[in-house]
């Protein structure tokens, strides 16, 4: 990578780290915020290392600070896209198609086969005489949704 790319992307962390660690509303109605938790995302998804190394140079307050306001973060982002969702489906039976007004929908296959490959090396084959739970499944519980859907098995979801 270049030096002006790795510059870039050091900045792109340093703001978005920023932002969340400052905030007053970590809701998605705040764009800095949601654009600030997009970046972390897409950094750690495409360029781990330069989270890894933005995280160690961080003075350990601050540190504490950013993981703290990006857990409440992503808990603000499940209850709005939840409510959006509820919202939706207000007056009638929700619809697996309800779910495709949450933005990142579209990625949850890749996190299902992964989460569903993960939990057959260890458990074996998932069938519908399988229970499972999910701690800290969030207010969009989606992957436990899909395994239910495709498997008939038994969910039990708590956050």
């Amino acid at each position: 990578m270049s030096n002006d790319k790795q510059t870039n992307l050091k900045t792109l962390f340093n703001a978005a780290a920023d932002t969340l660690a400052t905030a007053q509303d970590l809701s998605p109605r705040n764009q800095d915020v949601a654009k600030a938790v997009q970046d972390f995302i897409d950094l750690a998804i495409y360029h781990p290392e330069v989270v890894a190394e933005g995280s160690a140079a961080l003075p350990a307050p601050k540190l504490q600070r950013l993981k703290t306001a990006f857990l409440e973060a992503d808990r603000e982002m499940e209850k709005f896209w939840a409510g959006k969702v509820i919202e939706q489906a207000t007056g009638r039976d929700m619809e697996w198609d309800d779910l495709d007004v949450y933005p990142w929908f579209k990625d949850y296959p890749a996190l299902y086969d992964f989460e569903k490959r993960a939990i057959e090396e260890v458990a074996g084959p998932i069938t519908k005489d399988t229970v499972i739970t999910y701690i800290g499944s969030g207010a969009l519980p989606i992957i436990p949704l899909m395994l239910h859907k495709e498997t008939g098995c038994t969910i039990e979801c708590i956050d």
